[in-house]
């Protein structure tokens, strides 16, 4: 890529659980260091990173696969504003206003109406909006969210309706698997120190039949499918009501989504008390899909 021939030095930060997760870059120039940093964005299927108009925007730049940012009817893209560098706007709420002022300045005759809130893999809703021209233009949905130093904001915009429509759903998914933590690992940790105490075995061992269930449904008794095999790992919080919410899965593939999927439709046994955190009791699920 001529773009980023020279060398370069990517800072991954593992932020504490306050703040979003987010994934800084520095590259060398001749005359300075170019800084861009955007949100670290779940796989979806059918879409990949576009790396040079990622740069070339300062935004995690998405493109269907077989397409560029650049030639693709429609993309997706998320953009994390540090709140430092524009101190005008003290809440999301400022952010949106100004973004819908901006619209109806530069797009005469935009729709611009609020969509169903959106909610991100840790529990978070954020709101959404739609622009749509009223002729020409791009038809855009863009939602709002907000963690720590940063406004995040995600976009979907298509040259046409029609592509518009084709991509909701998985720029939806998109959202719905985002984390705001980059935390993953920490909570890796937290429930392994939960599930190895007296009481964390107890339960483990009740949440079997949970666990079959839901995997049962994902992947069927005797399945050989190379796409069916592997590893992933689970997280979550049990609420003493049993319900789970919260739940995060590593990596992303088919399976792990359905069982993710299937997992937060389940009303658990109910957890012990003396485990439980601000968010609820944690609780890991490591699973081996095998021949």
């Amino acid at each position: 890529m001529r773009l980023l021939s020279s060398l370069f030095i990517a800072l991954l930060f593992a932020a504490p659980a306050a703040w979003a997760d987010i994934e800084k870059i520095a590259i060398p120039s001749e005359k300075e260091m170019l800084f861009y940093w955007w949100p670290k964005l779940p796989n979806v299927a059918g879409w990949h990173q576009d790396r040079e108009h990622s740069f070339l925007y300062g935004v995690n730049a998405l493109a269907p696969d077989n397409a560029t940012f650049a030639n693709a009817e429609t993309v997706m893209y998320a953009k994390a504003s540090f709140k430092p560098r524009d101190p005008e706007i003290k809440s999301i709420e400022m952010l949106i206003a100004r973004d819908k002022k901006d619209f109806l300045k530069n797009v005469p005759g935009v729709e611009i109406r609020e969509a169903k809130s959106l909610t991100t893999a840790d529990g978070k809703q954020f709101k959404s909006f739609v622009f749509f021209p009223k002729d020409t233009g791009n038809w855009e949905r863009v939602t709002y969210g907000e963690e720590g130093e940063y406004f995040l904001i995600f976009t979907v915009s298509s040259r046409s309706k029609t592509g518009y429509d084709s991509t909701e759903s998985a720029y939806e998914k998109l959202i719905g698997l985002y984390s705001l933590g980059g935390d993953f690992d920490a909570r890796v940790a937290e429930a392994k120190s939960a599930t190895a105490t007296t009481e964390g075995q107890r339960y483990d061992k009740k949440l079997g039949h949970s666990i079959g269930s839901a995997m049962q449904a994902c992947v069927p008794s005797g399945s050989t499918a190379e796409a069916n095999l592997g590893k992933f790992t689970l997280v979550g919080y049990v609420a003493t009501s049993g319900i789970v919410s919260s739940v995060e899965v590593r990596p992303n593939t088919k399976v792990s989504e359905c069982f993710a999927s299937k997992f937060r439709q389940l009303e658990l046994p109910t957890p012990p008390a003396s485990l439980a955190l601000k968010s609820g009791v944690p609780i890991i699920v490591e699973m081996s899909v095998a021949p």
